[in-house]
């Protein structure tokens, strides 16, 4: 028996073949990745909110959504100051603001998604805390080193 011929692709079928296999696997990732992408919510952000400290000594403010939501920081605000916070989480329909100084808690407001819209997305610490926040700062503890 005579060895068998066979014929080989032409030379312009390899060359495609060798091309076509990576532009398909590229294109099937995409198409994945974009239906991944519609399973995903987006985050609902507020575009900006104002903390102001109307009283007198430095504060932290965070926020939460809800009582027992977790929190999240905003800003450290100078006595009678305010700070602009860009792209915050939204929190939903009930917003808890977290006020400490010195590490020490003194206390926290809440606010429905509604007032703040009303009030300009603006959250006021009172100047009306200032005794609060001076017993939070003698009870926090002196700092090491």
């Amino acid at each position: 028996m005579g060895p068998v011929l066979t014929r080989h692709a032409p030379e312009s079928v390899r060359r495609l073949r060798d091309v076509a296999v990576p532009v398909v696997a590229l294109l099937g990732c995409a198409v994945l990745f974009a239906g991944l992408l519609r399973l995903v919510e987006p985050t609902e952000t507020v575009d900006t909110i104002t903390v102001e400290n109307r009283s007198g000594v430095a504060v932290d403010v965070a926020v939460a959504g809800g009582a027992d939501g977790g929190k999240l920081l905003l800003a450290a605000v100078d006595s009678r100051s305010a700070t602009r916070v860009d792209d915050v989480l939204d929190q939903g329909s009930t917003w808890v603001f977290r006020v400490t100084r010195a590490g020490e808690p003194v206390g926290s407001f809440t606010r429905s998604r509604d007032r703040l819209r009303a009030d300009g997305w603006r959250a006021v610490v009172p100047a009306s805390w200032d005794e609060r926040l001076a017993t939070a700062a003698e009870r926090a503890p002196a700092p090491t080193g």
